[in-house]
């Protein structure tokens, strides 16, 4: 499945995830620079030496209670670490780095708002607070790693019978590929992964190139009025019904580029006649190489930022 335009974002932006799955910044610098598909909203980037392709920059959690919920990244963030937001059956959910230096699970208040629920057994023997669940002082499960288990704390622990733990597992789906040396862009095939259920299509990143001649020829979008495709300069000639480079017919393929096998392309030159005749010698090879980020590029307004000084 094709991916339609995909914008690179030429700023070093280092994403805010969650916590230890900031997108990667390193010395090679392809990783960390980040590219977004407006027509499908998804974005690529690098990610400890893997091409990730997906509609968010870190992973969601799933949770267990209550008819279980997926948690998505939140738009704020609280004391420097990312929130996550989510809704089960009867409840919102807010996961959060609390002040504790522990993961915290509550119900949070009115437009998400996250109020620290510290609780505490007072003089009488009773937890005040607001009812949450705790978790590890750790990172966050990283995608494919085991959940993080959360503890039922402050009025919780007054239930009768005890609640239950909930149990927070990583979930993200996404599209990846493994990084190449010398990559420069996110260009190739991209494998579904995470998904529930039946895994979507490879998502395609790139034009489909081919290398003879000393040239890189890219397959164009979409075909021509002759009802072909173009490979760079070489299209398909009615009037020589052969593949020409420049269109002049000196030389020719009658095999279309295709991604199995090489196409050799033979020099044809005018007998005295002027009539066309080919010839034994081979003008060039043209081979497939893979998806290649195209040469035709154009300005896009991404964003603009404003600084105040009070």
């Amino acid at each position: 499945m094709g991916s339609g335009t995909w914008d690179a974002i030429p700023a070093r932006v280092r994403a805010f995830t969650g916590q230890g799955q900031s997108i990667e910044q390193s010395a090679t610098p392809s990783l960390g620079q980040l590219f977004y598909n407006s027509e499908r909203n998804l974005w690529a980037f690098g990610r400890q030496g893997t091409w990730t392709v997906s509609a968010s920059l870190c992973s969601s959690y799933k949770i267990d209670q209550d008819g279980g919920a997926v948690l998505t990244r939140g738009p704020r963030s609280y004391f420097g670490h990312a929130t996550f937001y989510g809704r089960s059956n009867s409840h919102r959910w807010a996961l959060f780095f609390s002040v504790a230096n522990r993961w915290a699970l509550m119900h949070p208040g009115a437009a998400g708002a996250i109020e620290e629920p510290w609780a505490y057994q007072g003089l009488d023997g009773a937890w005040n607070g607001k009812a949450f669940y705790l978790g590890d002082a750790g990172n966050l499960p990283a995608p494919g790693g085991s959940g993080m288990v959360f503890s039922p704390a402050g009025t919780l622990l007054d239930d009768d019978p005890p609640a239950d733990s909930v149990t927070l597992t990583p979930w993200w789906p996404r599209w990846e590929r493994e990084y190449r040396a010398g990559d420069t862009a996110p260009c190739g095939v991209y494998h579904a992964t995470d998904y529930d259920g039946s895994a979507p299509d490879d998502v395609e990143i790139g034009f489909d190139t081919w290398f003879g001649n000393g040239q890189w020829f890219e397959r164009s979008l979409a075909k021509d009025a002759s009802g072909h495709y173009r490979y760079g300069s070489i299209a398909w000639s009615d009037a020589f019904r052969a593949w020409c480079p420049g269109g002049s017919g000196a030389i020719r393929s009658s095999r279309e580029p295709n991604k199995d096998s090489p196409v050799d392309f033979k020099s044809w030159a005018k007998d005295a006649n002027g009539v066309w005749c080919e010839t034994e010698d081979v003008a060039f090879t043209l081979s497939y190489v893979g998806k290649r980020p195209g040469t035709k590029t154009a300005d896009r307004f991404f964003a603009e930022m404003f600084g105040w000084r009070l």
